[in-house]
């Protein structure tokens, strides 16, 4: 539990990061961030499940989320049940996969 709850927190924080840089950002990005919060609401949490329970580096995902300023919870609850699945699938293949591979010696 400690494992996924650390990787969704680390992960938001690129979530906190997307929210300054879009601080700064010029109006003519901003524009075409605006026209990105149609599909952002459709696919959001979706994408975000996907880049987390997948090995793909998240930050591809989380910056430009935090730019679009999109919902912090729907984003964390996503990423959470992610990191949930990718890390009880890692262990269970190591936990099994030893018990296989001491068989096979």
């Amino acid at each position: 539990m400690i494992g996924f709850t650390g990787a969704t927190v680390g992960t938001t924080l690129y979530y906190l990061m997307g929210e300054g840089i879009h601080k700064i950002l010029p109006s003519k990005v901003q524009s075409y961030l605006e026209r990105g919060q149609r599909y952002l609401e459709k696919y959001g949490a979706l994408a975000i499940f996907f880049f987390a329970v997948t090995p793909l580096p998240g930050e591809i995902v989380w910056i430009p989320i935090g730019c679009m300023k999109y919902n912090m919870h729907k984003a964390i609850i996503a990423c959470w049940l992610g990191k949930f699945i990718l890390m009880a699938s890692i262990s269970f293949a190591g936990y099994y996969g030893l018990k296989q591979f001491l068989n096979f010696l």
